[in-house]
């Protein structure tokens, strides 16, 4: 998962979601405060599932880095 503000780049914040619905994050290049950082993973962590689930109804696939 890329979060990012206006148009995804390299420059780009990635977290990713593990098999077991954690938010691992990946880089954050865009520099987002570590507050707002530490909200937006518990969000995603809180919906992953949610996430997950249209990311494959969308893509068909599923992979995990951990």
């Amino acid at each position: 998962e890329h979060i990012a503000e206006g148009k995804d780049g390299a420059n780009g914040t990635k977290i990713w979601i593990t098999s077991s619905g954690k938010a691992l994050l990946c880089k954050n290049t865009s520099r987002i405060p570590q507050n707002i950082l530490r909200n937006l993973m518990r969000l995603i962590e809180a919906n992953s599932n949610v996430i997950v689930d249209r990311w494959y109804s969308q893509f068909g696939v599923i992979r995990y880095f951990c």
